[in-house]
């Protein structure tokens, strides 16, 4: 969120639209809207997941929230048109593509996007690999982040990786920023 706080210009009432791809059951959506509005802004946000039964329950969390709109998609053939919204986020979803399916689904947010596409994703790193491990054993016993949560960090790219995706999608000024405690964030722009 840090990363789009930084990049949503605008005077009071401008319209901002935001494709959030792999957006579950729209959490992060509603919190965009909120802070959006919040600013004075006009949010449109759309929340695509290719699940119909997690896009219904996205529907179901957001109701109530004013222009959330929920799309069930794949993020690898986005259904929306070139340029149709000004900022493209992912958040811990690209780790479970394949290395060629995330360059495809970040030029995907790139040919939607006007102005910037932020990917946020996690760090794989031994230290990330030990904080699953003992998040398993202990915080997450109970729940099924305790089997994701070390597969997902052995999936995930590292910071090199996560760039050259970025620059193989085609992506303008790529940069990985890192974030505490184990997270990267791909900001770049749209090709002209």
């Amino acid at each position: 969120m840090s990363h789009l706080r930084k990049r949503v210009p605008g005077p009071a009432g401008d319209v901002i639209r935001v494709l959030d791809v792999g957006a579950g059951g729209a959490d992060l959506p509603r919190s965009i809207a909120r802070y959006l509005t919040h600013r004075s802004l006009c949010p449109i946000v759309f929340a695509l997941d290719k699940q119909r039964a997690v896009a219904d329950i996205a529907v179901e969390r957001s109701n109530g929230v004013h222009r959330i709109i929920v799309l069930v998609g794949d993020g690898l053939a986005l259904p929306l048109p070139d340029n149709a919204v000004d900022v493209a986020i992912s958040s811990t979803t690209l780790h479970h593509l394949t290395d060629a399916d995330a360059v495809r689904c970040v030029r995907e947010m790139a040919r939607v996007s006007r102005r910037h596409v932020i990917v946020g994703d996690l760090d794989r790193s031994l230290l990330a690999l030990g904080g699953a491990h003992v998040l398993a054993r202990t915080w997450w016993r109970r729940s099924d982040y305790r089997f994701d949560g070390p597969v997902s960090v052995t999936k995930a790219f590292n910071r090199a990786e996560l760039l050259d995706v970025g620059r193989e999608a085609g992506l303008r000024s790529p940069r990985v920023h890192r974030h505490f405690p184990f997270r990267l964030t791909l900001v770049g722009l749209p090709p002209e």
